[in-house]
């Protein structure tokens, strides 16, 4: 398992083109979820304070929050939300409606 100052390096390395796409959505929605942020769930369970405070100085605005829930189907699902906006509640059954029926095309389209 990863040490907390190794997940806070993964938060650090995060990819400025991911992080330029999640700061337009969250703009646009007040919500990001781990669809854009594909961290593994260590580091939103881990480290979310520092996650919350690094995108916060990164340019996203207002009262960050975190949250997350099973989903089944799809198993664990997070967003990073602005709680002026919405609930821990809504966000969760955002997440919960987002991916409940979530699938991957795992078709050989080479067949």
């Amino acid at each position: 398992m990863a040490t907390k100052q190794e997940l806070i390096q993964t938060v650090n390395n995060m990819d400025q083109k991911i992080l330029a796409l999640a700061k337009t959505e969250f703009e646009k929605h007040g919500l990001v979820d781990d669809d854009t942020f594909a961290f593994s769930r260590v580091v939103y369970e881990q480290v979310a304070d520092y996650l919350l405070q690094f995108l916060s100085d990164r340019g996203f605005e207002g009262n960050l929050g975190c949250a997350g829930c099973f989903v089944e189907n799809f198993g664990n699902a997070y967003a990073i939300y602005d709680k002026r906006l919405y609930s821990r509640d809504e966000v969760i059954e955002i997440l919960k409606n987002r991916f409940f029926n979530y699938s991957v095309d795992t078709s050989d389209e080479s067949q």
